[in-house]
């Protein structure tokens, strides 16, 4: 049951970034999202262009107040849907971004110049690497 919740909350975060592939706009910095210790008196200097990076671009879950749903349903022992469990592929079917969605991710990544590196059976993420040159010029 943690782990569904933690899920859903983690993808509500992966919803954004889908939402901001969906459609250019200008790049702004997302309140919350810059640790305290970055910061000027902790710089040590700038990583060479060349050099390399790997990351992960996480997808949100289709329906994700469905699977908040579900989640507080299957924790409720008043809810008929009480320890009622889904298994991994019933989750993936109802929620999982679909094969289409994580090939407009992988279009955009490989446009940018990144090399896909691994996406997972449940389409969560995709994994890349690239250069900080690319990511500096794709997510500036």
């Amino acid at each position: 049951m943690k782990k569904i919740l933690s899920i859903c909350l983690v993808l509500s975060s992966a919803v954004i970034a889908i939402v901001a592939l969906a459609a250019p706009s200008p790049r702004s910095t997302l309140k919350g999202s810059k640790p305290s210790w970055a910061n000027s008196k902790n710089y040590v200097g700038g990583a060479k262009a060349s050099d390399q990076l790997g990351f992960r671009m996480y997808l949100g879950w289709n329906n994700p107040s469905g699977a908040e749903a579900l989640a507080q349903a299957v924790s409720n022992p008043r809810s008929s849907s009480y320890r009622h469990y889904l298994t991994p592929d019933q989750f993936r079917k109802q929620f999982a971004p679909t094969a289409n969605q994580v090939a407009q991710v992988q279009s955009w990544l490989t446009s940018q110049g990144f090399a896909l590196v691994y996406t997972p059976k449940n389409n969560h993420y995709v994994s890349a690497k690239g250069t900080i040159a690319q990511a500096q010029s794709a997510f500036g």
